[in-house]
């Protein structure tokens, strides 16, 4: 949306075909859309878990549109570079933020022999970038949640997190002022009825700032607001009672791992008494609370996944996050696997969907002290443990099978009255927020969301029966 306002604002015309998101039109080939378009140039935007789908809409824009040069960009595009660098349908291969070289690019666009690396050679001043155009995207019109970055880049060294060997991990902020003018601008031109959701990778870097940004909010938007990233040492009274009043519903930390030596070695630069005086302040002001933990970053082991359990059970948490590390470059979680003789998996074969119900995520690392087995057992073993609510009862047939197979069974003893109250808890949650929704919007805006929700899951089933005919979908 940004490199779409970057060029719009030049003169050129961009349409922005963004397939995980597409309610209507999901099923239609990329060919559809040049067809219909008709571009002098394409880009593709790849993070590695989307890699393979992103390898097909490559190869049928070569296959469909041989002679259109084609750009390659987004975190994928510049982790792995010497990768991609060997295909030789692409012309042309973004390394860190595109904004400043775009423009370049596509005005002088063409077919290369091999691709040629643009590499972002400048920190890009976010007061100088336009708004993103939403407007540029098929299928705009349905847009309920809107993303908003009021800052980009981390400052903290998280040892798993890829944006670590980044180019662009300088914090940046934008003005709140700015910020605001966008959010009214989105509420004016696509619906008065948005949520909107920050996606910046650490908001809280210069917490006067952010409040600032709050305050603003609350004066002048006032509707739901999500935030995607918290941390721990940010959490205070003030920023939750602003949180509050922007009508937050869920704040999410993230915790990452329960056992002391393991955390430390993730070094967040927060403690776990950190954590737990957060997650206590948050439930203190009646905000629904989520966490995230990692399977498998260094130093962990079966044993120690058992602190990170008992952890999210003392914190109470209403929604839990749970991952596998997936070892990137340039990382020193990577670093520190290769050094303790790690096995690994091809993480550029790792696929962004899991396809059968309550199958384990692919497992992309292991340890002699972590091997892949115990891996599998740690994953079922956390959502016994906190009664996860994708096991659904249901699956029970399922969940029985994986007890045994993993010698869970008398974790899955503990855990099926639990897993009784959070289906209902979970049941009581979907319908008091739609409620709240009703309250805020009225019957005919819910009617319609509920209408997207329904066309959109039913398309996105029948896209994937067709793309993975081998696969049972959930």
């Amino acid at each position: 949306a940004t490199l779409a306002g970057v060029l719009k604002k030049r003169g050129h015309e961009v349409l922005v075909v963004d397939y995980a998101f597409l309610v209507q039109d999901r099923d239609k080939d990329i060919s559809f859309f040049i067809d219909r378009f008709k571009p002098d140039v394409i880009g593709i935007s790849i993070y590695t878990p989307n890699l393979n789908e992103a390898k097909e809409i490559l190869g049928r824009i070569h296959e469909f549109s041989p002679k259109i040069p084609i750009m390659i960009g987004g975190p994928h595009a510049s982790v792995y570079t010497n990768v991609i660098k060997k295909d030789k349908r692409i012309d042309y291969i973004f390394v860190g933020e595109a904004e400043l070289t775009v423009i370049a690019v596509v005005e002088s666009a063409k077919k290369n022999k091999s691709p040629q690396i643009i590499q972002a050679k400048e920190v890009l001043n976010l007061y100088h970038v336009p708004f993103p155009d939403y407007s540029a995207f098929h299928g705009w019109e349905t847009i309920t949640s809107y993303p908003v970055m009021t800052s980009r880049g981390c400052p903290n060294k998280c040892s798993f997190c890829s944006s670590i060997g980044l180019s662009y991990r300088l914090w940046r902020p934008r003005k709140p002022e700015e910020c605001i003018r966008e959010l009214e601008y989105a509420k004016s031109e696509i619906s008065p009825n948005l949520k909107f959701v920050v996606f910046d990778d650490c908001p809280t870097v210069h917490m006067q700032r952010f409040h600032k940004f709050l305050e603003l909010y609350i004066e002048k938007i006032n509707t739901e607001l999500a935030i995607v990233n918290t941390r721990a040492d940010s959490v205070d009274d003030k920023l939750l009672e602003l949180l509050k009043k922007c009508n937050i519903r869920l704040l999410s930390i993230g915790v990452e791992h329960g056992h002391p030596e393991v955390f430390k070695m993730v070094n967040k630069g927060e403690t776990l008494e950190d954590v737990e005086r957060a997650c206590a302040l948050i439930k203190k002001h009646k905000i629904r609370l989520g966490v995230s933990f990692i399977i498998g970053l260094p130093g962990d082991t079966l044993e120690r996944t058992k602190d990170s359990i008992d952890l999210c059970k003392k914190l109470k948490a209403d929604v839990v996050s749970l991952n596998f590390l997936n070892p990137f470059r340039l990382t020193p979680a990577r670093e520190w696997m290769e050094k303790n003789n790690a096995t690994f998996y091809d993480e550029l074969d790792y696929g962004a969907l899991v396809m059968q119900p309550l199958e384990c995520p692919q497992i992309l690392v292991e340890t002699p002290e972590f091997p892949k087995f115990d891996r599998e057992k740690a994953f079922y073993m956390f959502l016994f443990g906190v009664a996860e609510p994708r096991l659904k009862l249901r699956y029970l047939l399922k969940i029985i099978s994986i007890a045994r197979k993993y010698d869970l069974n008398s974790e899955f003893i503990k855990w099926l009255p639990h897993g009784i109250i959070t289906s209902l808890k979970n049941s009581y949650h979907i319908v008091t927020y739609g409620f709240y929704v009703y309250r805020k919007i009225g019957f005919k805006n819910l009617l319609k969301r509920l209408l997207k929700m329904y066309r959109q899951k039913k398309i996105n089933a029948e896209y994937l029966k067709k793309t993975y005919k081998n696969k049972v979908i959930d």
